[in-house]
């Protein structure tokens, strides 16, 4: 992943990994848009990434955020995400997935863990995260 995607393509990069793990994991898509409006209860939101679909016999709804923020996500921009699921999330089962380069501050990690959100980190691997894995496999014949 490089380092100097611009916002809206790491928002892209987000949404094409979103179609090929829905196939990976047998889903079915009826719905995959980036910066979609949705109604909710009290408002309308805007999301980075809406995927609805079914996964066995489950209609389910996935809400993306995906962000390049410089520094951590804060305690803050969880719980104002975790406002925007609750406000779309009550015709279909809505489950929230979080997307940062630069990972979350702990603060963030719990607020994620008592609303039950998903939180990734999307960045360049460091040496750290390689520590102890195969990277690369030299062949001579």
């Amino acid at each position: 992943m490089d380092d100097q995607l611009s916002p809206a393509e790491y928002e892209q990069l987000t949404e094409h990994l979103v179609a090929r793990l829905a196939v990976y994991f047998g889903g079915r898509t009826s719905r995959l848009e980036r910066n979609v409006k949705l109604p909710g209860f009290a408002t309308t939101n805007e999301v980075d990434v809406t995927w609805e679909g079914t996964i066995g016999n489950s209609t389910h709804r996935l809400i993306f955020e995906a962000k390049r923020y410089k520094s951590r996500v804060t305690q803050g921009k969880l719980h104002a995400f975790t406002s925007v699921l609750r406000d779309i999330g009550r015709d279909i089962p809505t489950t929230g997935v979080f997307v940062a380069q630069n990972g979350f501050q702990s603060g963030a990690r719990r607020v994620a863990a008592g609303y039950d959100v998903i939180v990734l980190e999307m960045r360049q691997p460091t040496t750290e995260d390689l520590q102890g894995r195969v990277t690369g496999i030299e062949v001579a014949i």
